[in-house]
């Protein structure tokens, strides 16, 4: 009996009970399939971990600044009319 993509990524999570992960791991030595699987969901993991490093921006400051930025910024018609004096 193979375990599919969700319980061997539970697996690697750490989130499944102790009887089910011994048995996983027998399940793991005879099977080359969900070895393969379990091999995958790894790289997929490591991958998505660099990918999704948070960077060492400031949010707060980086939230003013768009805040600053939206509210100096005029918008509507009216800047329309006073940007290219068609009326």
């Amino acid at each position: 009996m193979c375990f599919d993509e969700g319980t061997l990524q539970s697996y690697l999570d750490g989130e499944i009970d102790e009887s089910l992960k011994e048995q996983i791991k027998k399940h793991l030595d005879t099977c080359e399939k969900c070895s393969r699987k379990l091999n995958e969901l790894k790289n997929l993991n490591s991958f998505l971990d660099k990918a999704l490093k948070t960077s060492s921006i400031d949010l707060n400051e980086a939230w003013e600044n768009l805040n600053k930025k939206i509210n100096k910024e005029e918008r509507g018609v009216f800047h329309m009319f006073k940007k290219y004096k068609k009326y």
